[in-house]
């Protein structure tokens, strides 16, 4: 797949303390058990591969990226804790290292980490950066329904046709080429075909398609859907009109210099 960082995030805050304890709090309520959460998971194996002694620390965490939407959100989090320790404690791990700390947690927070453009193969932790120097506006909805990213990729792995890897390669082409309307007409997503909801889906694609994007597609398992635009006003155009029928919708750029 080719992933793609964009500036909707999350606010992370490290408090340090002399507890001898790591407790994560979230703006919303967000009810996890603490040693199933990502970020949790992550700040103590830094810890535990550093060898560094952790002293204690409350980190805060205001959840802006929808919870369940295909979009990394944990993902993010857990990359935000492990590159925030690592600022804390002068760099101790360099970024390939920080990578190799995340890819243990969870296949996303590598490229959460290195940000930008990049080609993932593997179980997606092979990475290599793409060279972006184009410029689009994203409209991203994240309609009312959850979908969980384990359950969804059981469903991938049972299914057999896995094909269109040329349409990999043609977007991966036409990002190198600064080529928007061939990136738009490669767009593809598999887990479109595979879940319950694609007629949602399709729905909202069609809509923002009507309102001017060169193109549009599902996001990771679902089940957010962006629109692609080359113009910021066409984009506000289509969020003032999806907001009106969407709660969770947000007007983003493509960001490749983090």
């Amino acid at each position: 797949m080719v992933m793609q960082s964009i500036d909707l995030r999350d606010n992370l805050r490290i408090i340090l303390n002399n507890t001898g304890n790591i407790c994560v709090k979230y703006n919303n309520n967000f009810n996890i058990n603490m040693e199933d959460d990502i970020v949790y998971r992550c700040a103590n194996l830094f810890f535990e591969i550093s060898k560094i002694k952790n002293t204690g620390m409350l980190i805060e965490i205001t959840k802006n990226i929808p919870i369940g939407a295909g979009l990394a959100g944990g993902s993010a989090d857990g990359a935000g804790i492990l590159i925030g320790l690592n600022k804390i404690y002068n760099n101790f791990f360099s970024q390939q290292e920080l990578m190799n700390i995340g890819a243990q947690i969870g296949c996303d927070i590598p490229f959460c980490i290195m940000s930008g453009t990049a080609r993932a193969t593997g179980i997606g932790t092979a990475l290599n950066k793409i060279n972006n120097n184009l410029n689009y506006f994203i409209v991203l909805v994240t309609p009312d329904i959850f979908i969980s990213t384990r359950e969804a990729y059981s469903v991938f792995d049972n299914n057999n046709n896995i094909s269109q890897i040329q349409k990999i390669n043609n977007l991966e082409h036409a990002i190198k080429n600064n080529n928007l309307k061939k990136l738009c007409e490669n767009l593809y997503n598999k887990f479109e075909c595979l879940i319950f909801q694609k007629n949602l889906i399709n729905k909202i694609k069609q809509e923002f398609i009507n309102l001017g994007a060169l193109g549009s597609c599902m996001s990771g398992s679902g089940p957010s859907v962006y629109g692609v635009f080359d113009s910021k006003n066409q984009a506000q155009i289509c969020f003032e009109n999806l907001k009106l029928k969407y709660k969770n919708i947000f007007l983003c750029e493509i960001n490749n210099n983090i």
